[in-house]
C-alpha cells in the first residue's frame, strides 16, 4: 500500500511530501499570534439552557480575533453553544473561554468531557509503541494476534487495515464488505478490535495502558471512561427540540474507539507530547501522519486519513484532525504543525441525526483561524512536494 506524508514546513526535513490536495485554497499571510493577556470577561452570566457565561483569553495586539471567535460561539446553535473552546501554539494558550448552554455548571478548560473518536489517536499510538518495540507489524493478522476470534476473514486483515478504516469489517459475524486494503469504511469496531490486541498482547486492561500513556504526556484528567467521571451531564437535543440527559460517556466495550474522556487542556498536552516526537519514533509518527485512505464525501473536501488522524492540506498548510461524537458530546482536536497550534473545541451538547448542525460551530472555529492573518504561515512550497496526490495513496 502506498504511504504518503504530508509535507510542512516544519517536517519537510523528514524528506517526504505530498501535492496540493485541497480545492479550498486560501490566502495565508502574517505571522503566529503574539504574546498572552487576560482580555475582560464577555458575558458574565448564564444559566442551563440560556445566555452563554464566558471568560476569554486574548492576545495582544489580536483581541479583533478573539472578538471574532466570541462572535461565532455567541451565533452558534442560536446563542447556546455549550462547553470549551482552546486555541494554543505549542503549550501557550492563546484563547481560552467557557459556555454553559446547556448545563447549570460553567465549563472550563480542566473540565471533563466525553472526546469520542479523538479517543483513535490513543489507540493508534499504543499500537505504534508496541510496533516501535517489535512486539507488532502492521501485517500481524488478526488470527495470529487475536487466536480466538471466530471469523473467517481473521487470517485477511491486518493491523494496517484496521488503523486506517480499510478493513473492510461490518460485524465479526457477517461478511466482509470489501477486500481488505482497498476501500475506507469508517467504522468503531476497527479500533475495538485494535483495543483487544493490545490486551491480549500486554495481558492488562486497555484502560491501564492507555493510563501509562496519558501519564507520560502529564495528562491527570484524560482517561478511559467508566460512566462515573463526568462532573457535567451531556445533553442529547431530540427533534422536538427537548434535551435528553446524558450522565456518561461510553461503556467499556468502547474503550479504544471512543471511551476516553479528557479536558481542553489536556487535549492541547497531548498534540504537544505526540508532535514534538516524545511518544513514537520518527519512522512511526510518519506513519501515523501519512495518507493511507481518502475519505469519501467529507464536508471539508478532500480529506484523507492516516493511523487515527485525519489528514488534509487547506491552502497548503497541513492539518491533522479528529472529531468524536457519542451521545450527549461532541468534540474537535486539530493540530497545525507548522504553528505548533492546537484548537480544541469541546460540547456538552449533541444533536439527533444532523451531522451538519452539530459541528457548524467546529467548522466555523476552524475556517475564522484559517482565514485570519495572525493564524496564518507560510504554505508549502511547490518544491517541498513529491507530487503524490493523496488520491494516489489510497490502499488498493
Amino acid at each position: 500500500m502506498a504511504v504518503a506524508p504530508l509535507a510542512d514546513p516544519a517536517t519537510a526535513g523528514a524528506g517526504a511530501g505530498v501535492g496540493r490536495v485541497m480545492r479550498r485554497v486560501r490566502a495565508w499571510h502574517g505571522l503566529a499570534l503574539a504574546a498572552v493577556l487576560i482580555a475582560p470577561a464577555v458575558a458574565a452570566t448564564g444559566h442551563a439552557g440560556g445566555d452563554s457565561a464566558a471568560a476569554a483569553v486574548a492576545v495582544e495586539g489580536e483581541s479583533e480575533l478573539a472578538a471574532r471567535i466570541n462572535a461565532v460561539i455567541a451565533q452558534s446553535h442560536g446563542g447556546r453553544f455549550s462547553g470549551v473552546v482552546v486555541v494554543a501554539d505549542g503549550d501557550r494558550e492563546v484563547y481560552t473561554s467557557g459556555h454553559a448552554g446547556a448545563s447549570e455548571v460553567l465549563p472550563n478548560a480542566d473540565t471533563r468531557f466525553a472526546v469520542g473518536s479523538i479517543s483513535k489517536q490513543f489507540a493508534a499510538v499504543l499500537v505504534l509503541r508496541d510496533l516501535d518495540a517489535g512486539r507488532l507489524r502492521l501485517d500481524d493478522t488478526l488470527a495470529r494476534r487475536l487466536p480466538g476470534l471466530d471469523a473467517p476473514w481473521a487470517g485477511q486483515v491486518q493491523l494496517r487495515h484496521l488503523l486506517s478504516h480499510t478493513s473492510g469489517i461490518r460485524d465479526t459475524g457477517q461478511p466482509l464488505a470489501s477486500l481488505p486494503g482497498s476501500t475506507f469504511a469508517y467504522s468503531n469496531i476497527n479500533y475495538q478490535l485494535l483495543g483487544q490486541v493490545l490486551e491480549v498482547l500486554h495481558d492488562r486492561p486497555y484502560a491501564t495502558l492507555a493510563a501509562e500513556l496519558f501519564a507520560r504526556c502529564a495528562m491527570a484528567d484524560t482517561a478511559i471512561g467508566d460512566g462515573t467521571d463526568l462532573a457535567l451531564t451531556g445533553a442529547d437535543e431530540q427533534p422536538d427540540g427537548s434535551l435528553l440527559p446524558v450522565a456518561h460517556g461510553p461503556g467499556p466495550e468502547q474503550a479504544a474507539s471512543g471511551g476516553a474522556v479528557s479536558t481542553a487542556r489536556d487535549l492541547v498536552r497531548w498534540n504537544h507530547c505526540l508532535y514534538r516526537g516524545d511518544l513514537l519514533s520518527p519512522a512511526s509518527l510518519a506513519l501515523m501522519t501519512s495518507a493511507h485512505a481518502q475519505r469519501p464525501a467529507h464536508r471539508w473536501g478532500e480529506v484523507a486519513y492516516g493511523y487515527g488522524l485525519q489528514l488534509a492540506q487547506p491552502g497548503g498548510i497541513v492539518e491533522y484532525s479528529h472529531g468524536g461524537w457519542v451521545q450527549g458530546w461532541i468534540s474537535s482536536l486539530i493540530y497545525y504543525p507548522s504553528l505548533q497550534r492546537s484548537v480544541v473545541v469541546l460540547e456538552n451538547r449533541s444533536w439527533q441525526g444532523d451531522l451538519a448542525l452539530a459541528l457548524a460551530p467546529h467548522d466555523q472555529l476552524r475556517d475564522l483561524l484559517l482565514a485570519h492573518p495572525s493564524a496564518a504561515a507560510a504554505p508549502v512550497s511547490a518544491a517541498a512536494s513529491n507530487g503524490v496526490s493523496l488520491s494516489d495513496s489510497q490502499a488498493r
